[in-house]
């Protein structure tokens, strides 16, 4: 019987001992370690909570490193040198109106620029109108076009348009226009400086001349940084009508019209050419009331052209917003053009009045640099000093409050 208990106690305690290259029971690894021997049974269930065993620890693989959330762009691009690029070719068109409008278009079709800013007081047309160009962007060059009242939007504008806003009032016969636009740029040129102080004002609102002459004096900028439109597309017109006439290209016809920009404005016949020949060495009597062929028929259907237009359907914003784009690409591009713009002209021509007309001037990056003075006959002197002294009546008409 001690032999019989003698040799299970053996066989129990063999049963219990680890065998070479075998992990240990579990309990056993529980009842040998030396922490938990001297716990108490529910201090043992405790430490085994503060301390649990995961599946990772268990399997001895590390836990894996958790990935920060990217965003679709930082996805799709892995960017190199993605800076903000400011050229210097940002046009903003004051004026939301048809000639504003067309403007842009033409500004956008043309190439000449892809950064505009469009501001007028009306919400709903201005948001129309934007979206209007946006949804067609994708036929345009990486256009950036900004809308709304907010004059913080021109800001580092290189040229500023000044054009008629789409709430004219053009159709009250109660209300004085010019006066309504006079009191317009007096509220808007402070704004337009303030964002913008190194911009060109490029005037577009008629009468051109005097507005161009209040927007200087408003301003207060050098003479050459505030240009108007002047008899830049009366000059295009007569070109055409020439080249009509003659069967040319308007390319190959040449000839201004200076002074104010309306009635008075001023033919040089003295300077009309075509193919490079002088038309009044061939006829010495063109232009004037002996002449045979009366040539000064082109002139009058310049005048009379632009009020056609405007009975048929309302006004020539496309002509005009043409003649606007291409002083825009003067200055952008720094073409140093010549084009009959209005400007500051006291002094020349023995006009003696601070007045703004149209002459040829020299046009860049700079605004109006030079005035080229055209070798006028008396006749066009004398007729270019009437034309000054009128506009001169209009300033003086003007109600100006500073």
């Amino acid at each position: 019987m001690r032999r019989y208990l003698q040799t299970l106690s053996r066989m129990l305690y063999l049963r219990s001992k680890p065998k070479p290259n075998m992990k240990p029971h579990i309990n056993s690894m529980i009842t040998s370690t030396p922490q938990l021997k001297e716990l108490q049974p529910h201090e043992r269930m405790q430490a085994r909570v503060e301390k649990p065993i995961d599946d990772h620890q268990k399997s001895g693989k590390s836990e894996p490193k958790k990935t920060e959330y990217q965003s679709t762009f930082d996805q799709l691009f892995r960017s190199l040198t993605r800076t903000a690029y400011r050229p210097n070719n940002k046009v903003s068109i004051i004026g939301a109106g048809d000639t504003g409008m067309a403007a842009v278009f033409s500004l956008l079709t043309k190439g000449i620029t892809n950064d505009i800013s469009i501001i007028d007081f009306n919400d709903e047309k201005l948001k129309g109108e934007l979206m209007d160009l946006q949804f067609g962007s994708k036929f345009l060059p990486n256009v950036r076009l900004r809308a709304g009242k907010d004059f913080a939007i021109s800001s580092d504008s290189k040229i500023c348009v000044l054009a008629p806003c789409c709430t004219s009032v053009h159709d009250d016969e109660n209300v004085d226009q010019v006066q309504v636009n006079a009191e317009v740029l007096k509220a808007v040129i402070p704004q337009l400086l303030k964002y913008s102080p190194n911009t060109i004002l490029l005037v577009a609102i008629d009468p051109v001349d005097m507005f161009s002459y209040l927007a200087w004096q408003i301003s207060e900028l050098p003479k050459g940084r505030v240009i108007g439109t002047g008899t830049n597309l009366y000059t295009a017109t007569f070109q055409y009508l020439l080249a009509d006439r003659l069967g040319l290209s308007p390319s190959a016809c040449h000839g201004y019209i200076i002074g104010e920009n309306g009635y008075s404005c001023v033919p040089v016949w003295s300077g009309v050419t075509a193919g490079g020949v002088h038309l009044q060495r061939l006829n010495p009597d063109i232009g004037t009331e002996n002449d045979p062929e009366n040539w000064a028929e082109l002139h009058r259907q310049v005048l009379l052209g632009e009020q056609e237009v405007r009975d048929h359907k309302g006004g020539n914003s496309w002509a005009t917003a043409l003649s606007i784009a291409d002083i825009c690409a003067s200055v952008l591009y720094d073409k140093n053009c010549v084009r009959p713009l209005s400007t500051y002209v006291k002094g020349e021509y023995n006009i003696n009045d601070e007045v703004f007309l149209s002459v040829p001037c020299v046009v860049g990056g700079a605004g109006v640099t030079d005035i080229v003075r055209l070798p006028l006959s008396p006749t066009e002197i004398t007729q270019l000093q009437r034309s000054a002294d009128i506009i001169k009546i209009d300033q003086n008409r003007m109600k100006i409050v500073q």
